[in-house]
């Protein structure tokens, strides 16, 4: 019998598995952090919330998210393909409830990473959610 090479038995179950699950992971928190940033522009030009420091601040960080998120994948070699952000319209109560579905994504998503840096950007991300849910509240109500 035959002995296999481990490295042609690993390139074969590559093949069979398809493309490595990190990437996919890193391509759809990109997908999820630019959805936020959209969303963040939207509010920031169309809404009574576009002078609040709160927001600013949210604005800032997800910049800064999404270049974490590219570094890291640039780190691992990940060949991550950065898809549009999808149109994004409505009032700010529900935009804010979008971003806040989004960042809940994005933590579920972290939360399966064993990096740690994902573990400081999941804890920023969580930080996040808070002037999220401050923002929610102080929109004023009908």
């Amino acid at each position: 019998m035959e002995s296999i090479n481990p490295t042609q038995a690993q390139r074969v179950w590559q093949r069979v598995r398809g493309p490595e699950q990190t990437e996919d992971v890193f391509a759809r928190l990109l997908a999820l952090e630019a959805e936020c940033r959209q969303i963040l522009s939207v509010l920031h030009r169309n809404t009574p919330l576009r002078d609040s420091r709160g927001l600013s601040h949210l604005r800032e960080e997800s910049r800064q998210f999404y270049h974490i998120l590219l570094g890291l994948s640039m780190v691992r070699e990940l060949d991550v393909t950065v898809t549009a952000p999808p149109s994004v319209r409505g009032n700010p109560e529900g935009l804010l409830r979008q971003l806040w579905q989004t960042r809940q994504e994005s933590l579920k998503l972290l939360e399966g990473m064993e990096d740690p840096c994902a573990g400081l950007l999941r804890m920023r991300m969580e930080e996040q959610g808070l002037v999220v849910l401050e923002l929610l509240g102080s929109l004023p109500r009908k």
